[in-house]
């Protein structure tokens, strides 16, 4: 088998994979997103960190795309000013609430949180953020990660690592 065809089984095995552990959950997150649109709401994404902030400005002012995406974009995140200090900006407390206070944020609106690993300081902050502001949380991370990462950070900082999920409120 070649390469080529040693990557796309890889990929076809990761895509069988996540249908078949995450299709309750992706509903679920449909379910609410259908629902907010439908009710005249806003779809809020963020990509707290690094390459993170990618996945908020491929949902955003795209040709053909949903309109009632807001992207929440901050320079902090961006790479290009300095991969060093996005990961310092990622991992302050607090720092994203600054950043959501800048948006429009209406209770029953969604706040999809996309990040790697899900337990840096933003990640965790937006989420707590936006159910505090009274917005369904979706959160989208590689399960795996989250896992290990959050034992690691249960021992180390202290910080509730629960991750934002489709099921949440």
């Amino acid at each position: 088998m070649s390469v080529t065809q040693q990557f796309l089984e890889r990929v076809r095995e990761y895509h069988d994979r996540i249908a078949r552990e995450e299709a309750g959950r992706i509903a679920a997150a449909a379910r609410r997103i259908a629902d907010c649109i439908g009710g005249g709401g806003l779809v809020h994404v963020t990509g707290p960190g690094g390459h993170s902030m990618l996945a908020a400005e491929e949902c955003f002012y795209r040709a053909g795309g949903f309109v009632p995406i807001d992207a929440i974009l901050d320079d902090g995140f961006w790479l290009g000013a300095g991969a060093a200090r996005s990961t310092r900006i990622e991992r302050t407390p607090g720092y994203t609430k600054a950043i959501l206070d800048g948006y429009p944020l209406r209770r029953g609106d969604v706040l999809m949180i996309v990040n790697a690993y899900g337990v840096n300081a933003a990640t965790i902050d937006a989420a707590a953020e936006g159910r505090a502001r009274g917005l369904a949380t979706i959160g989208v991370t590689f399960r795996r990660t989250f896992c290990r990462a959050r034992r690691r950070c249960s021992t180390t900082c202290g910080r509730s690592t629960r991750p934002p999920s489709a099921g949440s409120s």
